[in-house]
């Protein structure tokens, strides 16, 4: 190559390199968007489209899938029923905001009786107890209850939103006509913790649930206790061999 050759190389690079550098870069910065988890892109190393990686939402393949351990109802006076499941989580660290489910009442001849719809959430590490109270089925008796999560489970980086809840006393009074289970509900966290809800569930000598009831704590400060009650207007049907209270709330915002 001439020397007139390498000078007119030298000048055309020169050029291409300041046209890249004074408006190419520029252009680049004006465009390029910045990798999120909602960009609707599998990047930054998701393991799907905004899941995984540095992501809150979660692949599948990150997470144990949840186990609905029983689901029943219960009467509480004729043609009134409390529908209850109980919704096991192994993951430590991962949960559910919002979960859509159903529960369906069948009479003895598999007819619907009764469907109750709802929305829940799912605590890491623990049993959520979900409650669908004053569930009406008429003239139809209920003899099995069948609960169902409506859509694939949104699973989320998550702490629990019960840190610190625990029960302490508990005392079954007037079980011959009138039962009443008095329980303290204890936050022994460092944060208050808001909208409480307290399944309490009974068990026969079978380890079958035989009656359960819900109340709520609108708020409890941290390191503070508050007594809570459930009664039912008739006799249980067994002998109770234990009493089982869940005290759980919905994630903070």
């Amino acid at each position: 190559m001439s020397w007139a050759a390498k000078r007119r190389a030298i000048y055309l690079g020169g050029v291409t390199l300041f046209l890249f550098v004074v408006v190419g870069v520029p252009v680049f910065l004006l465009w390029y968007e910045q990798p999120t988890c909602f960009d609707g892109v599998q990047n930054q190393g998701e393991l799907s489209i905004d899941r995984g990686g540095p992501c809150a939402l979660l692949h599948e393949s990150q997470v144990q899938p949840e186990v609905v351990l029983w689901a029943r109802s219960f009467e509480v006076i004729p043609g009134v029923y409390n529908a209850v499941a109980y919704v096991s989580n192994p993951n430590f660290s991962a949960g559910v905001v919002a979960a859509p489910y159903s529960f369906k009442l069948f009479d003895a001849e598999n007819i619907l009786v009764a469907e109750r719809k709802g929305v829940t959430y799912v605590i890491p590490n623990a049993i959520t107890s979900v409650f669908e109270g004053g569930v009406a089925t008429g003239n139809r008796v209920p003899a099995r209850t069948f609960f169902e999560f409506l859509s694939p489970l949104e699973w989320e980086r998550v702490d629990s939103p019960v840190k610190g809840l625990a029960v302490g006393d508990r005392e079954l009074t007037e079980e011959t006509s009138a039962p009443r289970i008095t329980a303290e509900i204890k936050n022994n966290s460092f944060s208050d913790i808001h909208n409480i809800e307290v399944v309490a569930t009974v068990f026969d000598e079978q380890d079958t649930a035989i009656a359960s009831s819900r109340t709520a704590i609108e708020s409890l400060q941290q390191q503070s206790s508050q007594i809570v009650v459930f009664t039912w207007p008739r006799p249980f049907t067994g002998v109770v061999s234990r009493i089982e209270i869940v005290p759980q709330a919905p994630f903070r915002e």
